[in-house]
């Protein structure tokens, strides 16, 4: 019996998304909002998991166009929060977002996020404040990161820092999160198929030679 192989069309593309609410969307007034550990679970799908973070609707653009962001520095320090997704240990994933600075602060000034998966840091990425970023215009500036899984679930982190005093007030902003599992190169598919190919062949030369055998 033929081993068969059938790959459906834009099965090596599919992706799906594994981020909860990647745009912070919810009901908080318009303006902003402080959220912090205490009331952890406010924003749907993330947890603030130290200090404060400032949860904006319409005060500053948001990134993908919905008005929600936040900013990792909400006045009581250095902000960080969460969301656990479900991961297959062993397997890369592509982590995305998108990072501006509270435009508050007129000057020349860097804000950093770092992230972690599961505990491990992942990367850290800054964004150099200037002139013309503005609350109309935020010029926000996508990332891309990676990691690979190490269990059944990872809880992935961002957390902000920044050069301005630990206390106060304008951090880095982050919105448009995303997590997709990392999808074949085109390539490793047709080793695979080769692979299983070749796997067939020596089942039915085997079948073959038992066949003879017991003739």
């Amino acid at each position: 019996m033929a081993l068969a192989l059938a790959v459906s069309p834009g099965a090596a593309n599919a992706a799906t998304e594994l981020v909860v609410n990647g745009g912070f969307t919810g009901s908080v007034k318009v303006g902003s909002t402080a959220v912090s550990a205490v009331s952890a679970t406010q924003i749907a799908g993330w947890t603030v998991l130290t200090n404060y973070v400032d949860w904006f609707n319409g005060a500053w653009q948001s990134s993908d166009g919905d008005g929600y962001s936040l900013d990792l520095m909400g006045g009581y320090g250095l902000g960080a929060i969460g969301q656990t997704i479900a991961t297959e240990a062993g397997r890369t994933y592509n982590l995305t977002f998108d990072i501006s600075g509270n435009p508050d602060l007129q000057r020349a000034a860097a804000r950093f996020i770092t992230v972690s998966a599961g505990g491990a840091a992942v990367g850290a990425t800054q964004y150099v404040m200037g002139p013309t970023n503005t609350r109309a215009n935020m010029l926000w500036s996508s990332r891309s990161m990676s990691f690979v899984a190490t269990g059944a679930l990872t809880q992935i982190v961002f957390t902000g820092t920044s050069d301005t005093p630990a206390n106060c007030c304008w951090g880095a902003a982050l919105d448009n999160v995303s997590v997709m599992a990392a999808v074949p190169e085109p390539a490793t598919w047709a080793m695979m198929i080769i692979g299983f190919g070749a796997a067939g062949s020596m089942v039915r030369i085997s079948r073959r030679r038992n066949a003879f055998s017991a003739a």
